[in-house]
């Protein structure tokens, strides 16, 4: 899985909306090389993006394991939680 700031959409003004800046780019790659794109909220569990990815991919989310820099990424974690952790912007 990686991670990557959100672009942030801009407004009239060509400043970010409050919502873009708080929202995070995330991709998830399998193992086949396949990614998936997700779009969350910094304060958003990890666990219903894994559930939703392992669904796609007709994974058992019970045996799946998601890692970030070869850290595991626990579903009760959230990406400002690993950002703080692991010193990388979301």
């Amino acid at each position: 899985m990686s991670q990557s700031q959100s672009g942030g959409r801009a407004n009239g003004n060509g400043n970010a909306s409050a919502d873009d800046r708080d929202r995070v780019r995330l991709t998830m790659a399998g193992q086949d090389g396949s990614r998936v794109l997700y779009r969350v909220r910094r304060n958003y569990r990890f666990f219903r993006l894994f559930q939703d990815y392992c669904k796609k991919k007709n994974l058992d989310y019970q045996t799946a394991r998601f890692l970030l820099n070869g850290h595991r990424i626990q579903g009760k974690s959230t990406p400002e939680k690993v950002k703080n952790f692991l010193g990388t912007s979301p």
